[in-house]
């Protein structure tokens, strides 16, 4: 049996896969971790994940990625709108990430 730790924070999504991992033919077990993704924001913002909306608030906020394949490089497409004197405002970029690793994005206007 393995067992895993999984740390959960207040405000964030968090996604677990406990399927096993897959065996690779050559390598033996292919290694598996996630990605944390963080993003700064206005308050009011909504964030969308490859067009999925997230349900977190505030202006800072992780993500935390199922686990993926060690040694790849992957990509999220992340769209954040807000409201901005009356007049909704979108931002949209394209990040590309590691799993192990944080990604820090600030999609927050200047002078915020």
């Amino acid at each position: 049996m393995r067992e895993r730790e999984i740390t959960i924070f207040a405000g964030t999504e968090t996604y677990v896969d406990l399927r096993p991992q897959k065996k690779s033919d050559i390598k033996g077990l292919t290694e598996f971790e996630p990605a944390w993704i963080t993003v700064k924001v206005p308050d009011d913002a909504v964030i969308e994940i490859n067009g999925r909306r997230t349900r977190s608030t505030g202006p800072v906020r992780t993500f935390e990625t199922p686990p993926l394949e060690v040694g790849t490089t992957y990509h999220y497409t992340i769209r954040m709108t807000y409201t901005e004197g009356g007049k909704k405002v979108s931002r949209l970029r394209r990040i590309q990430f590691r799993p192990g690793e944080e990604t820090i994005i600030d999609l927050r206007p200047s002078g915020l």
